[in-house]
């Protein structure tokens, strides 16, 4: 028992560096995934191809809520609480404005993405 418990011991403290590490690698892709949003739209170009694979920039729109108790007003009103998921339903919030032309406490966004495809 006691080489197990050292056994899960070690395992625990290699699964915590590891978990450190990756936290410290997804922090440094944003940055590098952000600089490359920037060169891209500096570049004026939505897309560059290299040897290494290609970098795609989208734009998709997606719902903010600015003022929670009035889209929670507005949901319970008009019995509208399809528009929320974990957050604001990206395609029933946009839907709604589109007809409505009026979501009260949100505001559409314009969210950059990068995409990356591997050679």
């Amino acid at each position: 028992m006691q080489h197990k418990l050292k056994e899960f011991q070690s395992l625990t403290a290699r699964i915590s560096e590891l978990e450190q590490a990756l936290t410290v690698a997804k922090s440094q892709l944003r940055v590098m995934e952000t600089e490359m949003l920037h060169t891209l739209t500096d570049l004026g170009i939505n897309r560059a191809i290299t040897p290494y694979g290609t970098v795609e920039k989208y734009v998709k729109s997606v719902p903010t809520v600015l003022e929670w108790s009035k889209f929670y007003d507005y949901m319970i009103d008009t019995k509208s609480l399809f528009l929320l998921e974990r957050r604001p339903a990206v395609k029933a919030c946009i839907a709604e404005i589109a007809a409505n032309k009026f979501l009260p406490g949100v505001q559409i966004i314009e969210l950059s993405k990068l995409k990356y495809t591997n050679r």
